[in-house]
């Protein structure tokens, strides 16, 4: 199931995430299912298709915790079946300082979280946090800044939503 902003890259990539279903071996063992109810945890992933439509690259962030001794970041969490809830891919199109050409920026929701990730290693070259709630879109502005598309979204003791968006940068 595909859901939220979809980006291009310069060969006209698409990149979007997706819930996956059904689960890895992997993820089914993590969050104690097997495998055959949907509702349970939301598995968000990314995945690259190509022109066509095919599936290219598609990769589980809950792996890519795990596999990076994180995934007590993700179960920690208050959102029990959507903990990652990752709403935008951004993929470098060129290389610059801080990051290179086919690393993808990921917006990490409820985790409060922006990743830069390498696909070509599987490598999590950085975790950016602090600052920023619920955020969602990330965009590159130059060869070494991005902006944050902030929520600013804050729960008070009666659970209620207090937002204030700005764009960080």
């Amino acid at each position: 199931q595909f859901h939220h902003s979809n980006n291009l890259d310069l060969d006209g990539n698409i990149y979007v995430s997706s819930h996956k279903f059904p689960y890895s071996k992997k993820v089914a063992s993590l969050i104690g299912s097997d495998g055959k109810d949907y509702s349970l945890y939301f598995d968000d992933a990314i995945n690259i298709l190509n022109q066509e439509g095919k599936i290219i690259f598609s990769k589980s962030v809950t792996e890519i915790f795990n596999e990076h001794g994180l995934i007590h970041r993700i179960f920690s969490q208050v959102f029990e079946f959507d903990p990652i809830h990752l709403n935008d891919i951004q993929p470098v199109l060129k290389d610059g300082p801080y990051f290179k050409k086919g690393d993808l920026f990921l917006s990490l929701r409820n985790l409060d979280m922006i990743i830069l990730y390498r696909p070509e290693t599987n490598k999590i070259i950085k975790i950016i946090e602090g600052g920023f709630f619920n955020q969602h879109d990330v965009d590159i502005l130059d060869d070494k800044t991005i902006s944050i598309y902030n929520n600013n979204v804050l729960y008070n003791y009666k659970g209620s939503v207090i937002s204030n968006n700005e764009i960080l940068v």
